[in-house]
């Protein structure tokens, strides 16, 4: 039996040494590790904090977002538990529904959470015990000591319920994000169900189902999510598509094939949708300016957006027709990157090793850094008028005053020389590395903290077990 095993793998393994694509190939996904997956999640990530960094004082900012982080990581996450529910075989919803499904998602999502809730909230009890002052989490009358935008319409009310929903404690941006991972949990089997039953079906399903909640969502006389805006900016039904082209990658991510040209023919429009939110007046202002297109497209927020199929007041700059192209982005890394880097050579095992340790980290990340905007901004800053304002008070108004300029979290970059401009750019780099610098130490400080706490009570749990057997 060993030496057929032998045989086997050593089969196996002259096939892939006479061709080295073979796995690229294959359309199964199912027990791969993919370099590639490792790659964009830290990419990703990275993005996150410098956009919750430097808000809208970047020259050309937009440019952080063009890769579109966000919806990658929804198809990311919708690909690889796609993948494993493949590689687990399951087929019905009561194997999908499962005890075994439900403790790995507490283990990997929910008490991550609850984890950090607890930290948040012990140190809420010390300030408030030291100060007399709540740092205000969803414990509190306001969402925040600094407005997020509209984001407190709707939280002077139900406070528990957006603790049930799981929100944060502190609830920095990004929040969002943690809350339709909840929903995620009691959605995902269901959407999986169609793929399994037909592909097709499926992504088609998840796309209507998207497209009636925008049309719901953005009908003028419905006010509800207008009222409590984080209920629609936190619902999953408006990634619905986004997630579910990721379950279509797990048997279809090769860029060329057949069943993907929609996704590069759909990318284009895509692409020209984004262009038009962020650089559409600079480079498109008559396109803009026409009636007709007027009826279409709208202004949302700060940018462009359809009437209907706004993500209005967060990601105003994304929606299901704009999804193709982070989904084309996702096809190109798995094309153009390898699986697996060479491991007998120290400098690809180094790199490797980087981008598998940072991708595992990435829920942890995005959690500290919800915590660590929450409180720096309110702390270090006291002000609302956006993220880090305080530290350009500091260090960006002696810049720019010889300009004119009393404001410097809304000047034009043209109107500066050169010189102040390169000075402007490279302390917002040095913010963002100081930013990502702080949030993955404390990120990995505490995944290990989760990590030892987490097999304390398993043990615990197996010991419990034991006994009751004996009995």
């Amino acid at each position: 039996m060993e030496d057929k095993k032998k045989y086997i793998t050593k089969n196996y393994n002259e096939r892939l040494e006479t061709n080295p694509n073979k796995e690229q190939n294959d359309n199964s996904s199912v027990g791969k590790k993919f370099f590639q997956i490792d790659v964009m999640k830290t990419i990703c990530i990275i993005q996150v904090i410098a956009v919750h960094t430097i808000s809208n004082f970047f020259p050309l900012g937009s440019l952080w977002q063009i890769i579109q982080p966000v919806p990658l990581f929804f198809i990311i996450l919708g690909f690889n538990y796609g993948n494993s529910f493949k590689k687990k075989d399951w087929h019905k919803l009561g194997d999908m529904y499962s005890f075994q499904y439900f403790k790995g998602m507490f283990w990997r999502l929910i008490f991550p959470l609850l984890l950090i809730n607890l930290i948040c909230f012990l140190i809420d009890i010390i300030v408030f015990t030291s100060s007399g002052f709540h740092i205000n989490g969803w414990s509190s009358t306001q969402l925040s000591t600094v407005s997020w935008g509209e984001t407190n319409v709707g939280y002077n009310a139900m406070n528990i319920f957006y603790f049930l929903i799981g929100t944060p404690y502190f609830p920095g941006p990004g929040e969002f994000y943690v809350v339709i991972l909840m929903q995620f949990i009691l959605i995902f089997p269901l959407i999986y169900k169609l793929f399994d039953k037909s592909p097709v079906l499926g992504l088609i399903s998840c796309y209507i189902i998207e497209l009636s909640f925008q049309l719901i969502a953005g009908n003028p006389e419905f006010t509800f999510f207008d009222e409590y805006t984080f209920l629609f900016c936190g619902n999953i039904l408006r990634y619905m598509s986004v997630i579910g082209l990721g379950v279509w990658f797990v048997n279809n991510y090769n860029l060329f094939k057949k069943k993907n040209i929609f996704i590069i023919i759909l990318a284009i429009p895509a692409l020209f949708l984004l262009i038009l939110v962020y650089w559409g007046e600079l480079f498109f202002p008559n396109f803009l300016n026409n009636p007709i297109i007027d009826n279409i497209f709208k202004p949302t927020g700060s940018g462009y957006g359809l009437e209907h199929f706004r993500t209005y007041p967060w990601w105003e700059k994304a929606n299901l027709f704009t999804y193709f192209f982070p989904a084309l982005i996702f096809l190109m890394f798995m094309k153009f990157l390898p699986s697996e880097l060479n491991q007998e050579k120290p400098r690809s095992r180094s790199i490797s090793k980087f981008f598998k340790k940072y991708s595992k980290l990435t829920y942890h990340i995005l959690l500290v850094q919800i915590v660590y905007f929450f409180i720096s901004v309110p702390i270090f800053y006291g002000v609302s008028i956006g993220i880090n304002s305080g530290f350009y008070e500091i260090f960006i108004d002696p810049i720019v005053e010889p300009y004119g300029i009393t404001e410097s979290y809304q000047f034009d970059y043209a109107l500066l020389s050169l010189k102040a401009s390169a000075l402007i750019f490279s302390i917002n780099l040095f913010l963002i590395f100081l930013n990502c610098a702080v949030t993955f130490t404390l990120a990995i400080w505490f995944r290990n903290i989760d990590s030892n706490i987490q097999k304390n009570l398993k043990k615990i749990g197996l010991k419990i077990n034991k006994s009751k057997i004996k009995k």
